[in-house]
């Protein structure tokens, strides 16, 4: 075990974390207030958040998810659909 390497959280991936946090709670109260509410647009927020995390590329995204539906320059750009 001591071999292993420990990886060190950044602050940006800490940032990103609370993020997904944050809108898996939100999901989670909506869900409670009304069982039927369309939370997709939050799912795909935390899709995203996700896809970054992993460090993954528009092309290695499309390969994943091939309905992804940002385009390369919104990916890139950093933004959140919604």
């Amino acid at each position: 075990m001591e071999s292993l390497p420990i990886i060190k959280e950044d602050h940006l991936n800490q940032k990103k974390t609370n993020k997904v946090s944050t809108l898996v709670q939100q999901i989670l109260t909506t869900k409670q207030t009304d069982p039927t509410a369309d939370t997709s647009a939050l799912e795909a927020e935390i899709d995203v958040l996700v896809y970054r995390l992993y460090g993954l590329t528009w092309e290695k995204v499309k390969v994943v998810d091939p309905e992804f539906s940002m385009s390369e320059a919104e990916y890139d750009a950093g933004t959140l659909p919604g």
